[in-house]
């Protein structure tokens, strides 16, 4: 198993044995997740507090990054985020470029905003969206 993937495993078993198993949906959300990370909207007075209060021996939050396989926060420690906005994933991206065998990382942007998703079906709401050809797509345009 490659190392995204073990990677990959220790996301959804946080959001799916740790966060669904003690946060109700209506509390807890999945707002965006990647290989390496998710982002939840957590419906809480104190978000640290409670998750702290919760945290058993296989969930360990790390301070710092020098710990492999730890989950940590990747904003402020002890501020929690408090807007969110997910246009679309890999909006930036680092590539590896070779002029003359010398190496070189290079940070381009991609164009955010772009009105013709064609992946997604956006509901009735205006947030929540679909894939193109899931079945309650029909019962939404109702």
């Amino acid at each position: 198993m490659a190392i995204l993937d073990v990677s990959k495993t220790c996301v959804y078993d946080f959001h799916y044995n740790f966060m669904l198993k003690n946060y109700s949906l209506d509390r807890c959300k999945l707002l965006y997740t990647d290989t390496d990370s998710l982002i939840n909207e957590l419906k809480s007075d104190n978000v640290y507090k409670e998750l702290t209060k919760n945290i058993s021996s296989n969930l360990i939050l790390a301070i710092t990054n020098q710990i492999i396989g730890l989950m940590k926060d990747e904003c402020f420690i002890g501020l929690p985020i408090t807007h969110f906005i997910g246009l679309r994933s890999k909006i930036t991206q680092h590539c590896m470029k070779s002029i003359l065998h010398d190496i070189y990382s290079i940070k381009q942007t991609k164009i955010a905003l772009n009105p013709f998703d064609d992946k997604r079906c956006r509901l009735k709401d205006s947030t929540n969206t679909l894939p193109w050809g899931h079945f309650s797509i029909l019962q939404h345009a109702r």
